[in-house]
């Protein structure tokens, strides 16, 4: 009897020991990650050529971006995508209307292209739709939209090219959000421009800022993140302050009672990253925990529900989580074996798994490795149910099929007998499957109750 293998790709946690794969991410509805070669990686919403990948098309899984393995940073905006190389230089694509790609046009690009010629960049941020950079001299660049006076020239005039915002040249990091920026100098100081409507700004004023503004006398800020009308910082001594709207629990201070100035928000004190997008925040305590809070309709807080967490909830018991990212209604985080993982919406594919899965509330592993699936004979249809399974998956529509082979996300292969037109799934971990079945692409199951 002729005998049909079928591959399944599975995306489940693992403590199967691995080498480092991923080094960084960063994301909005579009996902950019770097392996620990340098290479660059993409998946999600392509619209605007925002991967780099020459095109405009969505990505189900992740993707190559080039052949490229001189990568040093990345760094997602809403629809354009800021990346440095190990050389210095900066290397900008996606959508241009405002000047964000900073080549002095405002077209669009669907591959990445040098911005200048300059190779002295060391940190990027892409906001929503400015660009700010970091040089090794201190300096701060900013370009595209000015709305509110982002680009902090003192104007509202946009700009195509980098300018230097002011002359200073202590600038230590920066973070742009759709309306205001964040940064701090090496002196500890913390500066702050642009919209200022919510309080975001942090100096007890609704004003806005065309320029940088110092947010009070403190000079013991160490770490910055600006959202969308909220900011985040972390102090040297581990606090973590907040300000600005807080309608559904982002400064993660027990409440959703908005604030004009920075304050304390939660009595945990040894923070070291602190990370938000739109209205959920997450942060990292130096003891290699992670921790989320704020807007949880899509499970983008990670505690495997959609209900909102108005203070910081530790997302499972691991502590060696390295890196993280929030993102417009999804969350990212690195651990230290390399291993990256993903949560919250994913109906542009910003998880690189199939669609028919609209939400994942608990960290779920992103493979290291692009999906390859075997197709079945053309002319054999199959289905699969129940779906979710709590253990018995009934396959139909290919009489000749003896086994069903999976492969977890580590590349690594077991084989389940279909016995009477069923497997038993009994015995794997809780997760996400793959299936490509014949001619209509992959089939999603889920495994759900051991």
């Amino acid at each position: 009897m002729k005998k049909y293998l079928l591959f399944a790709t599975l995306l489940v946690i693992s403590n199967i020991s691995r080498a480092q794969c991923w080094q960084s991410v960063s994301g909005s509805y579009h996902v950019m990650a770097m392996k620990s070669d340098n290479s660059l990686w993409a998946w999600g919403q392509g619209f605007n050529g925002r991967m780099g990948l020459g095109d405009s098309l969505r990505r189900l899984q992740i993707t190559k971006v080039g052949t490229a393995t001189d990568w040093k940073a990345v760094s997602a905006g809403s629809a354009h995508t800021l990346a440095l190389k190990t050389d210095g230089t900066l290397w900008a694509t996606g959508a241009n209307f405002w000047g964000t790609l900073g080549n002095g046009t405002f077209t669009d690009s669907w591959s990445f292209i040098q911005v200048g010629t300059a190779s002295d960049w060391k940190m990027i941020c892409a906001g929503d739709k400015a660009s700010m950079a970091i040089k090794n001299d201190g300096t701060l660049w900013s370009w595209g939209t000015n709305k509110y006076g982002i680009l902090g020239d003192g104007t509202t005039n946009n700009h195509n090219t980098p300018m230097q915002v002011g002359t200073d040249t202590d600038w230590e990091m920066v973070s742009a959000s759709a309306g205001h920026a964040l940064a701090i100098k090496t002196n500890g100081t913390m500066w702050a421009w642009g919209d200022n409507s919510r309080g975001e700004c942090g100096d007890d004023t609704s004003s806005e800022k065309h320029s940088p503004t110092q947010v009070g006398t403190a000079a013991d800020w160490k770490y910055c993140s600006a959202g969308n009308g909220v900011s985040l910082a972390i102090k040297t001594d581990g606090s973590l302050w907040g300000t600005g709207v807080n309608s559904r629990g982002e400064l993660g201070d027990g409440t959703t009672n908005d604030t004009t100035e920075f304050i304390h928000v939660t009595a945990i004190n040894n923070w070291k990253q602190v990370s938000i997008f739109n209205l959920h925040g997450m942060g990292l305590t130096a003891d290699g925990k992670l921790w989320s809070w704020g807007f949880n309709q899509s499970g983008q807080v990670g505690d495997g529900t959609i209900t909102d967490r108005h203070s910081p909830v530790q997302i499972g018991t691991a502590a060696n989580w390295v890196s993280i990212s929030a993102t417009q209604d999804n969350s990212f985080a690195l651990n230290s074996a390399g291993e990256l993982y993903g949560w919250g919406t994913n109906y542009v594919s910003q998880l690189a798994i199939d669609t028919a899965i609209h939400t994942v509330s608990t960290p779920m592993l992103i493979s290291c490795f692009p999906t390859e699936v075997a197709k079945v004979p053309a002319n054999n249809t199959l289905r699969f149910y129940p779906n979710p399974t709590d253990g018995w998956l009934y396959v139909e529509g290919l009489t000749k099929l003896e086994e069903l082979t999976i492969i977890n996300s580590l590349g690594q292969a077991s084989r389940r007998s279909v016995v009477n037109n069923k497997v038993d799934l009994h015995g794997l971990a809780d997760g996400i499957y793959f299936v490509n079945a014949a001619g209509s692409g992959p089939v999603m199951i889920v495994k759900s109750g051991r």
